[in-house]
This record gives structure tokens, sequence and C-alpha cells, in this order.
């Protein structure tokens, strides 16, 4: 059995070796042993990037094209007003995600592979400058989605908490955590169609300790997750790495 402290020390180990910003890594999280087994079998290695993610993730599934997107980066609505009365006196503003500029990026998965993170900040700053990619849930021409949350989860909940209800959803289907910097962000390594991407956001609204209801809502209007590849020096400075496979 690994303890929780030696499974974080063996974390810890790894991406200070690569260069990681530790600091960011658990984000008043913590990873459990049997996280740290779970990459025993897995085909990605602990520390992986998203860019590395998604190419392997597509490449299982066939998925020859992604759609990204580059948009700006900034503080949100809950960031910018953190009291009640505050949000209450600036309602309008949580609607401005509806009207920002945004340009999709066609790529290929092997060019997704080959850019890799550097690469792919290079592509977004060619096409919007300033901002940052990020990967579009619908492959296939629109026919199925990969699945894909970004996770707020609330004060107390562990990385096994959030684990054990994908879990919980998906049995016996494989995945990735990883750490945003803030929070985390989930891939599943298989495909659900459109009626499941619609159960994949309802059942993570549903239990709403692990996902912020904004980031569900703006999902549902685009019709597809997004989940940031890039960095930005200001607002979203650390690169998303797996911290847990599933």
């Amino acid at each position: 059995m690994v303890s929780l402290f030696c499974a974080s020390k063996l974390v810890i180990q790894f991406l200070s070796e690569r260069g990681c910003a530790l600091r960011f890594v658990f984000p008043r999280h913590f990873l459990t042993g049997s996280s740290m087994r779970a990459f025993e079998a897995g085909a990605l290695n602990l520390g992986a990037d998203a860019s590395q993610v998604v190419a392997h993730i597509c490449r299982r599934h066939d998925i020859k094209e992604v759609i990204m997107l580059c948009h700006p980066a900034s503080t949100n609505w809950r960031q910018r007003f953190t009291t009640t009365k505050q949000r209450l006196e600036n309602l309008e503003a949580c609607l401005e995600y509806k009207t920002a500029e945004r340009q999709s990026v066609s790529l290929l998965t092997e060019q997704v592979s080959k850019l890799g993170t550097d690469g792919l900040m290079a592509t977004c700053e060619a096409a919007f400058s300033g901002g940052v990619m990020s990967m579009t849930s619908s492959v296939k021409n629109g026919s199925f989605h990969i699945p894909m949350m970004n996770l707020h989860p609330n004060d107390g909940v562990l990385i096994e908490d959030i684990l054990n209800f994908i879990r919980k959803i998906y049995p016996n289907k494989s995945g990735y955590l990883l750490s945003s910097g803030r929070h985390f962000h989930y891939y599943g390594d298989f495909m659900i169609d459109e009626n499941g991407w619609r159960e994949l956001i309802g059942n993570f609204l549903i239990a709403y300790d692990f996902v912020h209801p904004g980031y569900c809502g703006f999902r549902m209007f685009d019709g597809f997750s997004t989940l940031r590849l890039t960095t930005h020096p200001v607002f979203k400075p650390h690169i998303p790495r797996v911290v847990a496979a599933i």
C-alpha cells in the first residue's frame, strides 16, 4: 500500500525533475495511493501535458482533426466580483463571454503532436494575439465528443473524490485528470454522442461540488466543452499536466 505522503512525494519528485511549478500542482487537494497505481497500466506518464493527452486520445480513437479555439485570457466574473452583492450589481458582466471575440483553428492530430505546447502557443499567437488555445470536445464533424470537463472543486474535495465520481458516471472507462494550476481538467479516453455530452454536463451540475456552474452554462451555449492547452503569463501561467489516470 502506497501512503498518501509517499504518493505525493513521488509526484512532487517527478514534476520537480522536469521543471514544473510545484506549488500549483495540488491546489487544496492530494493524490492518493490508488490514483498513483493507476499509472502502472497507463500509456501516458504522470506529468504529461495537455497537448500530449489530446494527441494520445485522438490517435487511439482515429480522430484525424480537432478544432481549437483561441480566445482571451482574463479573470472571470466571480473572480472580479467576489461577493453576492457585487455580483448582483454586475449581472450583465456575467454574459460578456457570449460576445467575446474568439478564433477557431483546425489542426490535424499529428500537428498537435508535433507542435506540442510551445508550437500551439505560437500558432495561437499568430491567429489571436495575446490569447490562449483551448481544445474543443466536438470531433468527427460534430458526430461525437471527447468527454471533457473543467473542474472547480469546493474546499474539502480531494482528487480521489473526483475520480470516484467519474468512475460512477463512466464505469470501466479510462481517462485522465490534469492539474491546471488553480483547478483540474478531465479528459475521457473514449467518445460519446450528443446525448452523452448533455448527460456529462448534467451529471456534473447535479454534483455541483465538483464544477463551477458558469462553465457548464457557457458550454451549453457553445454546444461543446473546451479545455485550455496553452498558457498566459498573467492569467493562466501553468501548463495543464496529468496528475491521475482513471
